[in-house]
């Protein structure tokens, strides 16, 4: 089988993936989602604070509220710099050109933000926001440039071999 068509197969498979899970986390009502972002919360005060586990059980939880925000926007932005990344390497390896790879790499990202905070207003305590999509959609950018930026270094490098 051709390498191009394992490529193909497996980063489309990474991306219904990531879909997916994008998906499951918004579905969580309110309860579920803040515990889950309390319990990074929680590790990131576990890996960064010193002292941190001599701390008692609610000055633990107080540093997890306290820096939850942070810990749930800082999600959002990775999860859909992931997606940026995913269909932007699916568009490369689909051949398409970056000229149009780009901006369709970024639309179909925006969307998908677009549609998460939407599907959010179904879900018990959850609210879509705009802001959101804002932050969502900057992480796509980023992972479309960032995967873009790596395609065009790598394409230096080949045609750099090529010339000596």
């Amino acid at each position: 089988m051709k390498r191009v068509y394992v490529l193909r197969g497996a980063l489309c498979v990474l991306t219904l993936a990531l879909l997916s899970a994008i998906y499951v986390m918004s579905a969580q009502p309110a309860d579920s989602s803040t515990e889950a972002s309390l319990a990074v919360g929680r590790a990131v005060g576990g890996l960064i604070v010193p002292g941190y586990a001599e701390l008692t059980e609610s000055e633990q939880t107080a540093y997890a509220v306290k820096i939850d925000h942070t810990v749930r926007k800082t999600a959002h932005f990775i999860e859909f710099f992931a997606l940026g990344a995913l269909f932007s390497a699916d568009a490369l390896a689909w051949d398409l050109k970056v000229r149009a790879a780009t901006p369709l790499s970024f639309a179909a990202g925006a969307v998908c933000a677009a549609l998460d905070e939407l599907h959010q207003t179904f879900v018990p305590g959850r609210a879509g926001m705009w802001q959101d999509v804002l932050l969502d959609c900057a992480g796509v950018a980023a992972g479309v440039a960032a995967v873009f930026a790596a395609a065009l270094i790598i394409k230096r490098i080949k045609n750099d071999r090529r010339a000596r």
